[in-house]
């Protein structure tokens, strides 16, 4: 990094900042940007300019707002899609997804790959993802889709620092180090993250929950995951692993967990857990419960709608233990919002009261006073999302130390 002034640092945070709002608010006038971004209107102007002028913004037509029946429309402006793309990489159980993203965040264009995961070692994982990469960006990007950043989503355990992956559900090996192989073979900026990161991240960049304050994202799935947001900005801890929520404990002494321990909230809540206790309950087709698809999930939740008694248990127990999470949670951080989401969101409607209960009865009033619980519609590319816009932030971050105005080559 380049030894620069106090000024030019403050200069590079401010386009960063002008390049964010846009990002997640769409298209602005200079003066909208200038009220937003708590800077003046003549520096809104030298910025917007020096960024037109490396190819990441532009000029675009404005509304017909006008003041007393006169005055031209505002000109507003936008990102320019095709200024760079990254893609985001997802690595799930046999299967990786390789999603293509431009410079606004938007998914492009997406490919699924079968593999067999569980098999894979550090050179072989590695191996895989530079073979697939080569081969999607030869077919489906070309010179007309520029690549600035990689985005790798994974479940489990990572060291994002590092970028590496600590532990996952997905592959037997651990400690596999992945973006520095990537970022040699690639040569742009790599970073790894876990799903429900990536989730969060999506999330906060969303006009409805940006500047939201403090927020925890719950994701209910396969597995159980969050994502803190502090100070309007992804928390991932000293070590790049940081907000296991699904790896805290309701019990010492509880059922082996995923991840070979006992008594993980994940264990009583993830998908594998409620599908292995269902089985016991009520018939159900014998599948490997450590890996039930959506379409057997939702065979447990048609249960639970047609009252069946032992299976609304089921998920009232479990709403219970999500609400031990979340109380420990609110008492440690007390966040402003708890926003749940994910494909278990499927079942939440069995489990909320249950949630709602338990963080009442276990913590004083004062402490929940004001915190928002709340369930986020899920939709599947929200990990694929974050991925790419993460990966777009580190460009964003390492572009912007040389000067701005020097076009990009």
């Amino acid at each position: 990094m380049n030894k620069i002034s106090e000024l030019e640092q403050t200069r590079h945070n401010s386009c960063r900042a002008l390049l964010h709002h846009l990002r997640v608010n769409g298209a602005t006038a200079r003066i909208d940007l200038a009220g937003r971004l708590n800077l003046s209107a003549t520096t809104v102007t030298e910025l917007t300019a020096s960024l037109i002028s490396a190819g990441l913004v532009r000029e675009v037509g404005g509304g017909a707002t006008k003041t007393a029946g006169r005055g031209r429309p505002k000109v507003l402006i936008d990102l320019v899609p095709a200024a760079g793309y990254s893609v985001a990489v997802k690595l799930t159980l046999n299967q990786i997804d390789i999603v293509l993203g431009d410079y606004t965040g938007s998914i492009v264009l997406s490919r699924t790959y079968k593999v067999g995961t569980l098999k894979l070692d550090q050179a072989s994982l590695n191996a895989l993802l530079i073979e697939r990469l080569e081969k999607f960006l030869q077919q489906e990007c070309g010179p007309d889709h520029p690549v600035i950043g990689i985005g790798i989503a994974v479940q489990g355990v990572v060291d994002t620092l590092r970028g590496s992956i600590v532990w996952s559900y997905a592959i037997s090996a651990r400690n596999i180090a992945v973006a520095p192989a990537l970022r040699e073979k690639f040569g742009c900026p790599v970073i790894v993250l876990n799903d429900a990161n990536c989730i969060a991240l999506a999330i906060q960049q969303d006009s409805e929950f940006n500047n939201s304050g403090d927020m925890a994202v719950i994701m209910l799935g396969y597995g159980v995951g969050m994502g803190l947001i502090i100070n309007n900005a992804l928390y991932i801890g000293a070590r790049g692993a940081a907000a296991e929520f699904g790896h805290t404990k309701y019990q010492p002494d509880g059922p082996i967990c995923q991840c070979g321990k006992r008594g993980c909230i994940e264990a009583y809540i993830g998908d594998y857990a409620l599908y292995r206790d269902a089985m016991r309950l009520v018939d159900l087709p014998q599948v490997d419960f450590h890996h039930p698809s959506d379409r057997e999930m939702m065979k447990i939740c048609d249960y639970a709608s047609s009252g069946e008694t032992k299976i609304r248990q089921l998920f009232e127990h479990a709403g219970r233990v999500l609400g031990f999470g979340i109380a420990n949670l609110i008492a440690l951080f007390g966040p402003q919002r708890i926003l749940i989401t994910g494909s278990g969101i499927r079942a939440f409607d069995f489990m909320q009261q249950a949630v709602r209960k338990t963080v009442d009865d276990l913590l004083v009033a004062e402490l929940c006073q004001g915190i928002d619980i709340q369930a986020v519609p899920w939709h599947d590319d929200l990990t694929e999302i974050g991925a790419i816009k993460s990966a777009l932030l580190l460009w964003e971050e390492q572009e912007f130390v040389p000067p701005p105005a020097a076009k990009r080559q």
